[in-house]
């Protein structure tokens, strides 16, 4: 039972109070989410050493009045540098304070530190929140750099991949001073999320599936259009743009097979008017891609009216968005068309195959040298004089044209080969609008035309989304790292202070760093195998270790002769000698069953969750406890790494590696997607985890002997038994018959 809160108290180290005017922090200001402020500089020289302190940073109580029961709430100091008499506030703590521009405040520095935050209750005003996989990462990191103090009855707000949104804090313990406030800097914090509540004022139900939730979110946004999803060869889909509202509207989210090139065919059907045009934008990490933040756009062909958007085929299915908004300032409605086709099937779409545009050979016919076309040996002459005189060839793409729609027949110079072709002005016109007029980016850092744009967002814009490797969430990507090893390793803004929190080793029990369990597991590897090696050694290849020398072994490896012996497994029963001088076990042998990652012939002697060898399994980074959400979960960091940086093993044939398929390598959304989908296969299927060279050769090993006729659970068992291939085959020969 939590306990109950102390009484409320009022705050009585205040070091300075007086009334300044307040000022709304600018919307791409630093101080609009967090509860940081900025005071004048005049300030500073009465707060003194205390502005300095880093590690207690400067806490401010702002009033709207100075009587008891106004609205009040905390925050900490950005920086000395407003104008004098002026503090800049956070846009949430104006409208909590209910002030209205210009208005004044009571401003209080205080000197004493908040308690310590051991409970909050967060309710976040809009259910879309909850379509992120992980919203409570998206809370944490949000908290964790804007916020230092959080006070009850406040709504706040933070940004997360370019939207805003508004959280109330319901509650805080302690409750200690008065409005109740805690600190959340530097320690653990139980947070309860409650549902947002509907227009009836009753809490709403929140889909269980984040597939749900999105699909919820993306509903309130109002521009999702009311359509069925695009199918890869399916039907027509057809839908209505108005000219009056210029915003994008987006289609839903569809998919494309694997290794599968397809090609998005977009067509205005019906307007009212023959000046209706229309952009389009694809993104496969984007919920709403636009013309400054998109991956795929049309970059061919005759962009007016229609729009073919080339899909590249990928290693793993992902999701693709289309936005649509109408070009220009189009007159009237348009109707729409839209069908995804296959790229090899697209004839019928104004496309003709080499072969049909070949002109056939005929009998008494000769090739018009301007046009190409085949005509009657007995009227060349005159077709000829009259193409000459009225057609000419295009030295670019060598179509033939007629000399009247010379004008007309523009190739774009500036762009790659081939060359962009318009049979129009107004298609030449919106080409040198949309790809060669600077566009700026929403990141500020980065100007440029539309393709620049398009390699700048998905490589290096800071507002970029990208999947962090250790949280697995959705984030903006940020700056570089500040620390140069991050940077080197390729870490994000975000990932590198995500790497940076700890977690609990399963098998030690100390607190690593993210970043450093992969090496960590590897040093428990290690560890492992020097044991076994110091429990074997000075025994003869063939036989098991007597009590005296198990003993001597326990001491060679470090323990001392308090320590208990571990208890007897199959590999340690108890053994009698026989006449001839070998041992027998007294208990049958029952070898344990096979690794089941995909490859792997070693048995599975210590059980988990997987069904994993010791080896495949200490390779994993540690998860939490055996429960199939921590395995999984660690599965998914496994299978991401695997998927973006190799194992480093030249021989490996994982078709689920970078190092075995550097053609198909990975990285962001498109390898968690599938670091996911193989995770949660595997709790029920095969594991494909890469293999080390010495598992390699073991395997290798357990082939040949299973080739001999016998079964691989007792290859492998007389493999660890023995350690090498012809002591198991002589092992299997003395026992395999015995005891089956």
């Amino acid at each position: 039972m939590r306990r109950a809160p102390p009484g409320p108290v009022e705050w009585d180290t205040v070091r300075h109070s007086e009334r300044y005017v307040i000022q709304r922090a600018p919307a791409d200001s630093a101080v609009r989410c967090g509860d940081k402020v900025i005071l004048p500089s005049a300030l500073l020289e009465k707060v003194g050493a205390a502005a300095f302190d880093s590690e207690n940073p400067l806490l401010v109580r702002v009033a709207a009045r100075g009587t008891p029961g106004a609205p009040a709430c905390f925050g900490t100091v950005l920086e000395f540098s407003a104008e004098a008499g002026v503090v800049v506030l956070p846009d949430w703590m104006v409208s909590h304070l209910g002030l209205s521009d210009p208005a004044s405040a009571l401003i209080s520095i205080l000197t004493g530190p908040l308690p310590k935050a051991e409970f909050c209750c967060i309710r976040p005003c809009s259910p879309a929140f909850f379509q992120f996989k992980d919203f409570r990462a998206v809370l944490e990191a949000a908290l964790g750099t804007k916020y230092t103090t959080l006070t009850k009855g406040t709504t706040i707000g933070i940004d997360h991949l370019g939207e805003h949104w508004d959280l109330e804090v319901m509650a805080v313990e302690p409750e200690e001073v008065t409005p109740a406030a805690c600190s959340i800097l530097n320690t653990d914090v139980v947070v309860d999320l409650q549902p947002p509540l509907g227009p009836d004022g009753q809490p709403l139900v929140i889909p269980p599936s984040s597939a749900a939730a999105a699909h919820l979110g993306r509903q309130l946004s109002g521009s999702q259009l009311d359509v069925a999803p695009l199918v890869l060869g399916g039907e027509t889909l057809v839908f209505s743009l108005a000219s009056a509202d210029p915003r994008y509207r987006y289609l839903p989210p569809f998919r494309v097979p694997l290794g599968t090139a397809a090609t998005l065919v977009v067509n205005c059907v019906g307007s009212d008017s023959p000046a209706a045009d229309f952009e389009i934008y694809l993104s496969d990490g984007l919920d709403k891609p636009t013309l400054e933040q998109h991956r795929l756009t049309c970059n061919v062909g005759e962009y007016v009216r229609a729009a073919e958007v080339a899909i590249p085929p990928l290693a793993a299915a992902v999701s693709y968005t289309v936005g649509v908004r109408p070009y220009g300032d189009a007159p009237s409605g348009m109707t729409l068309a839209a069908q995804l086709v296959p790229t090899d099937s697209r004839e019928g779409f104004g496309h003709t195959s080499e072969n049909a545009a070949m002109p056939m050979i005929e009998d008494g016919k000769v090739e018009c040298s301007t046009c190409g076309s085949m005509v009657p040996a007995a009227r060349a002459a005159l077709h000829e004089a009259y193409c000459a005189r009225n057609n000419t060839k295009c030295l670019i793409c060598d179509r033939t044209l007629r000399k009247a729609d010379r004008d007309t027949h523009w190739h774009c110079g500036e762009c790659a080969d081939p060359s962009f072709l318009a049979t129009t002005v107004a298609g030449r016109d919106k080409h040198l609008k949309l790809f060669h007029v600077d566009i700026a980016c929403p990141c500020g850092q980065f100007a440029a035309p539309l393709l620049a744009l398009q390699r700048h967002f998905r490589d290096e814009c800071p507002a970029r989304r990208i999947t962090c490797r250790f949280c697995f969430n959705e984030m903006a990507a940020g700056v570089g790292a500040e620390d140069a090893a991050d940077r080197f390793r390729g870490y994000t803004e975000h990932e590198s202070r995500c790497g940076s929190k700890t977690t609990q080793c399963h098998k030690c029990n100390a607190h690593i760093r993210r970043r450093d369990l992969e090496s960590h597991a590897k040093l428990h590897m290690l560890d492992d195998a020097s044991k076994t090696t110091a429990l074997t050694s000075g025994v003869a290849a063939g036989r098991r270790p007597t009590e005296a020398e198990r003993a001597a072994a326990w001491a060679r490896a470090g323990f001392g002769p308090d320590t208990a012996a571990p208890a007897a497994t199959p590999h340690s029963m108890p053994m009698e000698e026989d006449p001839s001088g070998g041992l027998d076990p007294v208990n049958p042998i029952a070898p344990s069953s096979l690794c089941r990652n995909v490859g792997c012939a070693r048995s599975t002697s210590t059980p988990n969750t997987l069904g994993l060898c010791p080896p495949c399994w200490a390779a994993l980074p540690p998860p939490a406890d055996q429960t199939p959400k921590s395995v999984v979960k660690s599965l998914v960091k496994s299978y991401f790494a695997q998927l973006t940086k190799g194992c480093g093993f030249s021989q490996c044939t994982n078709s689920h590696c970078a190092t075995a398929n550097p053609s198909s390598g990975m990285s962001g959304s498109p390898a968690a997607a599938l670091a996911v989908k193989l995770a949660q296969s595997a709790l029920a299927g095969q594991v494909n985890l890469c293999l080390s060279e010495s598992a390699v050769s073991f395997s290798s090993s357990v082939s040949a002997l299973e080739a001999m006729g016998f079964p691989p659970e007792w290859a492998s068992c007389a493999l660890e038994r023995t350690g090498s291939e012809q002591d198991a085959a002589v092992w299997l020969l003395a026992n395999y018959t015995k005891y089956t």
